[in-house]
């Protein structure tokens, strides 16, 4: 009984190491790519970040401040992340996960293309739930963002790899989440997010 104990521990140990061996040799990709974004539902606005994680740039939070000025922007005493803010809402004021991803890719203006990011938005629970808003539900009393504008924004942040030609291939389930959510995607001169 023993020996039979001592050689499933020498089998365990052999194994743990084989593996561990494995895993050490397997190259890794490091992420290149820093993607933080939230969403402000009293005001509609959504506020995304893209920079490199070596930057370690400061996201706005408490107090942050919308200034208006045709786009919309955000300030925050002590935030270096480079940030785009802008209004969500549909051509009749509806909100949904679609108009989240049109909003996004009609404004994003980073190299190459975007699969790398648009996943983390389409996985995303923007738009859906209590964050829809139907037309029969828009609230003709809502009132936009002004300049000086006061909000706290909770900032969902992802590393991913976004070099090698990855940005331009699709990942994970985009395409599925694009497909479902019936809204046009891509440029559009009725892209939301810009005041009329």
């Amino acid at each position: 009984m023993h020996l039979r104990r001592k050689a499933i521990i020498a089998l365990a140990v052999v194994g743990l190491l084989a593996t561990s061996g494995l895993a050490y040799a397997a190259p890794t990709e490091s992420e290149d790519t820093s993607f933080s974004y939230a969403y402000d539902p009293a005001f509609h606005v959504l506020v995304w970040s893209i920079s490199d994680p070596a930057d370690e740039c400061v996201l706005p939070g408490e107090d942050s401040t919308y200034v208006v000025d045709g786009v919309i922007s955000v300030s925050s005493v002590g935030a270096t992340c480079p940030l785009t803010a802008a209004e969500v809402a549909g051509p009749n004021g509806q909100i949904n996960h679609g108009m989240f991803m049109k909003l996004f890719n009609s404004l994003y203006d980073g190299q190459g293309g975007r699969g790398c990011l648009n996943r983390y938005l389409a996985q995303s629970s923007l738009g859906k739930d209590d964050q829809k808003i139907r037309v029969s539900e828009v609230d003709p009393d809502f009132v936009h963002a002004e300049t000086a504008t006061v909000a706290t924004l909770d900032f969902v942040t992802a590393l991913t790899v976004c070099t090698h030609g990855k940005s331009d291939e699709p990942h994970g389930k985009s395409g599925e989440s694009h497909g479902k959510s019936g809204e046009p995607h891509g440029n559009s001169a009725a892209a939301p997010g810009h005041n009329k």
